[in-house]
């Protein structure tokens, strides 16, 4: 939750004239600082709960998360209306839920296939006009991107160790490895804000709007 206020906060810090492109429409980083918030009360109905409907929520935190960094790629680089992205982005996630609904086991396939398209867009993040139909050609500072992939590996190695029979698995401590997942993961989302917040058009097709 507190990378979540820290990306409204930063946002709310960083509105310079003009603004970049990212901060142009307040629906945007609001979204985002939102769905980045949410995602720390999800996780935490889950492990206090223990129950499938803690973890329904806990899915429904990450979906949130996801399908806004997918659709605001997708929205960018084809040039999507605010209304197309909202309703890429809503349908998405209510598709998502009735999958939970009716199959308990859909929402971590679910998640995992949103955040492989969501890299799959990053891919096309300052590809060329007309590649694969791009109407619009950006430029993001790629070290932000970089520094979240390297923070979620090493968040990944310290899970995988905090099982039960890993080096970390360590019940009597006060530092738990899974805690420290759970910040680096925080640490990680927190860091795509810049990442978005760096984006600049190069170039695009039809009439010029410029981040728009």
């Amino acid at each position: 939750m507190l990378a979540g206020l820290w990306i409204a906060r930063r946002a709310h810090r960083d509105q310079t004239q003009p603004p970049p492109c990212f901060l142009r429409n307040r629906l945007y980083p609001t979204l985002y600082a939102t769905a980045v918030a949410l995602m720390g009360p999800g996780a935490a109905f889950y492990h206090a709960s223990l129950t499938d409907w803690g973890g329904a929520l806990d899915i429904l935190s990450m979906l949130f998360w996801i399908c806004f960094l997918l659709y605001y790629n997708l929205r960018t680089l084809y040039r999507w209306t605010d209304r197309g992205f909202l309703g890429a982005y809503l349908a998405t996630i209510a598709l998502a839920i009735l999958s939970r609904i009716f199959f308990a086991s859909s929402g971590l396939p679910v998640f995992a296939a949103l955040h492989t398209a969501w890299i799959g867009t990053e891919v096309l993040v300052g590809a060329r006009l007309g590649r694969l139909g791009i109407r619009r050609q950006l430029k993001r500072q790629r070290r932000y991107l970089w520094g979240y992939v390297g923070i979620n590996l090493l968040a990944l190695a310290i899970w995988s160790q905090s099982h039960e029979g890993g080096l970390l698995c360590q019940p009597t401590s006060i530092l738990q490895g899974h805690a420290l997942w759970h910040v680096l993961n925080a640490i990680a989302a927190a860091l795509l804000y810049p990442y978005l917040r760096s984006e600049e058009v190069v170039r695009e097709s039809g009439p010029d709007k410029r981040c728009n």
